[in-house]
């Protein structure tokens, strides 16, 4: 259940939930961090640094569910009850990884979005390769 539906049910509304999957919409990566490639302020060294320090933070946000309420109580705006912020780090931590390397992507889950994509017609004729996508530290 998506924090959604936990703030949802925290205020006593029934919710149907449905998964895009089950309408034949292949799984699309959520969140995704990006930058501007043109940009040279960023090093590679800094994007892999700030790409280990968000794994971390999801490992330590899936080990210790307390710990990670604890942390977003003082940073949330708007303020959210503790209950709201253990029960959708309960429900949203399967999300953050699939059993693979916490935060890496697959080339073909990639594949099969772009080609879905075009398929629907969503390109507008673009060239879009999966590989061009994403990138690897």
């Amino acid at each position: 259940m998506p924090w959604e539906g936990v703030e949802a049910e925290l205020d006593g509304v029934k919710l149907h939930a449905f998964r895009t999957e089950d309408y034949g919409v292949p799984y699309g990566y959520s969140p995704v961090v990006a930058y501007n490639a043109s940009s040279s302020q960023l090093s590679s060294e800094v994007l892999s640094s700030f790409v280990a320090a968000t794994q971390d933070g999801y490992r330590q946000a899936i080990d210790d569910v307390e710990g990670a309420v604890r942390t977003l109580s003082k940073h949330c705006d708007p303020p959210r009850s503790e209950e709201f912020l253990r029960r959708s780090q309960q429900a949203i931590n399967e999300y953050y990884s699939d059993g693979s390397t916490l935060g890496s992507m697959s080339t073909q889950k990639w594949k099969v979005w772009v080609d879905w994509l075009r398929e629907q017609g969503l390109l507008n004729g673009a060239s879009i390769e999966a590989e061009q996508l994403f990138k690897k530290f």
